[in-house]
């Protein structure tokens, strides 16, 4: 087991391929802290990796809020004692904002903010917080899961048929930062 001993963060981990890359990183040998939004896909991933007969730590909840990234931290140092491992998954397509805005500009703001704290300022904020921890030890791995609508330049009009214009230069700020 290559992870024997590690133990990883992976933020979205309820689905998809935050699931898909928690799971990996189980069946290698690491303990895993599992965060996702719902506390339903939290724990079942939990299970899945407890039936390894691995360690995990399930912490549901939003990972865009900062309390919630020191919870996830402190959580972690306090039940293994170390961290090794980050994996920022967190981020999804532009979706409506929860307050549209007001004004001429209002609901364009509101999306990009909205596509800016899931898709970039998450991720930046768990770098910062993980990286006195990573600092102090020695060494660590982050790995940051961005977008391929991230990666080239395009026309509004073909950017659209990808993603929206605010997720793609996003995603974009995303790869410019790992």
């Amino acid at each position: 087991m290559k992870l024997e001993g590690k133990v990883a963060i992976v933020t979205a981990a309820g689905r998809g391929l935050g699931r898909g890359i928690t799971l990996a990183l189980a069946e290698e040998g690491a303990d895993v802290v599992v965060n996702s939004y719902r506390e339903e896909t939290t724990a079942a991933v939990a299970d899945e990796i407890k039936a390894m007969s691995r360690r995990c730590l399930a912490i549901p909840g939003d990972i865009t809020k900062p309390e919630k990234i020191i919870q996830v931290l402190e959580e972690t140092i306090n039940t293994f004692g170390r961290i090794d491992i980050l994996v920022n998954n967190v981020g999804s397509g532009s979706k409506t904002p929860k307050e549209p805005g007001s004004g001429p500009l209002g609901q364009i703001i509101a999306t990009w903010d909205t596509t800016y704290e899931q898709n970039l300022r998450a991720t930046v904020l768990m770098c910062e917080a993980v990286a006195p921890h990573f600092i102090e030890k020695g060494d660590g791995k982050i790995v940051n899961i961005s977008s391929i609508a991230g990666r080239y330049a395009a026309s509004v009009n073909v950017l659209e048929n990808i993603a929206p214009l605010s997720y793609a230069s996003i995603k974009a700020g995303l790869v410019r930062q790992t």
